[in-house]
Order: C-alpha cells, then sequence, then structure tokens
C-alpha cells in the first residue's frame, strides 16, 4: 500500500515538473562518460552465448525521468569493420548516425541485443540530474571470437563509437 501512495505522489509530481515540455515530447539523456573508455570489455561466455555489463555516466538533458525510466531506445550494434565510418563524428549531438542506421534496423549484423536500467539514482531524476545506467550485452552464441567495435545511441539524438570495445572469447 505504501509503495503504490509512493508512486502515486511520484507520478503527479513528475507530470507537474514535465508540464513546460509538452505531453508527449520524448526524454534525452546523454553519455558523459563510460567504463569502455578506459578499457574494453571482455565478455563471459554462458550457454545463452557472451555477456558483458557496461556503465554509462549520464546527464539527463530534457524532461525529467523517475528512476525506474526503461530506457526503450537504447540501441547498440557490434560490428568488426571501420570501413566508411567517420569517428570524429562519435558523441556528436543530432548527426545522422552513421552506424546504427547502416544496417537500417536495431538488429545488429552481429546478433547482440541490450537491456539497461538506472542505477544509485534519486526517485526523480530532474534535468542536468546525472545517473549511472548499466546496461547488459547478450551476445549471440553464433559470434565469433574477436574484437568488435561497439555503436551505442541512448536515444534518437546521440551515437558513441567504441573502437575494440568488446572481446568475445
Amino acid at each position: 500500500m505504501l509503495t503504490s501512495l509512493k508512486a502515486l505522489f511520484l507520478s503527479i509530481i513528475l507530470f507537474f515538473i514535465n508540464i513546460p515540455y509538452g505531453i508527449d515530447a520524448p526524454t534525452r539523456a546523454f553519455i558523459q562518460s563510460s567504463s569502455l573508455d578506459q578499457t574494453a570489455v571482455v565478455c563471459e561466455q554462458t550457454a545463452d552465448g557472451a555477456e558483458a555489463t557496461v556503465t554509462f555516466s549520464m546527464e539527463q538533458s530534457y524532461r525529467a525521468i523517475r528512476s525506474s525510466y526503461v530506457f526503450d531506445e537504447f540501441t547498440v550494434q557490434l560490428f568488426d569493420s571501420m570501413e566508411g565510418i567517420d569517428l570524429s563524428r562519435s558523441g556528436k549531438l543530432y548527426d545522422d548516425f552513421q552506424v546504427i542506421q547502416k544496417w537500417g534496423g536495431s538488429d545488429s549484423p552481429y546478433g547482440v541485443t541490450c537491456t539497461a536500467e538506472i542505477k544509485d539514482a534519486p526517485d526523480i531524476i530532474k534535468v542536468g540530474d546525472t545517473f549511472t545506467l548499466v546496461v547488459h550485452l547478450q551476445i549471440a552464441p553464433t559470434v565469433p571470437a574477436g574484437t568488435y567495435h561497439l555503436a551505442v545511441s541512448p536515444n534518437y539524438a546521440q551515437e558513441y563509437i567504441y573502437p575494440n570495445a568488446v572481446i568475445v572469447q
């Protein structure tokens, strides 16, 4: 009962905080840094394929969200060739996505999926707040061993490319 009242109360507060943004405006959070900035992630082999966890420091830039927000627009691509990819555009805002759109869909050529969850954030994340996003990568068992590049798009307005970021053993 207490949890239901808290959720109702937070929803009402969130409604009033977001009135200036419009009723159906999308939310945006941008990557500030990542665990991939320092070193590549080595995947752990499981029965379902290779798995890895990556963290991103994000800054909320448009509309307040609850810490239970689900990043449905978060997409990743795993690829092995940097041919035709301009790294100087990585991380820029509102450019045409050079990797995510290259294959025209959310399914990567190497069969990677992800789930994202917010960790250690207040109940309501306001514009300008930073938070940690933990992303669990699930790589298909058909992906051969090797080092791969990772393209990450947290929303419709940004894409980062991490060269040699994922090692599948």
